[in-house]
């Protein structure tokens, strides 16, 4: 029982921390692409001629990753922290790359969504 405590607080900081720490103010224009951070403030600005589109992912929650021309990660976007997640993937009208493969996929079998437009 003493050992569920530090635990249990650890799992919510932890959390806590994850969500406040990638939760973005995403704004889509033709063009771009703004991600801004609540918290910090911070912003990233992506061009969208850019990016070659994206892949997703389900580690932690199902999320989806924008890649650059450089085939590097340069923007991440988890589903639970938006209300309406699937327009939000709509909207940015990039190319699916596929699915990035995880350890859990062997327990868990996750649909993609790139049909749902």
């Amino acid at each position: 029982m003493r050992l569920a405590w530090p635990c249990s607080g650890f799992l919510i900081l932890f959390l806590g921390r994850m969500i406040l720490v990638e939760l973005n103010f995403i704004s889509i224009t033709k063009n771009r692409i703004i991600l801004k951070n609540i918290l910090s403030r911070r912003s990233i600005e992506l061009d969208k001629s850019k990016l070659i589109g994206y892949k997703d992912t389900f580690s932690l929650g199902y999320k989806i990753l924008l890649i650059d021309n450089s085939n590097k990660i340069v923007a991440k976007m988890h589903e639970y922290c938006y209300t309406d997640f699937i327009s939000l993937r709509n909207n940015l009208e990039l190319d699916y790359l596929g699915r990035i493969p995880t350890f859990m996929d062997k327990f868990i079998i996750v649909e993609t969504l790139n049909d749902e437009k």
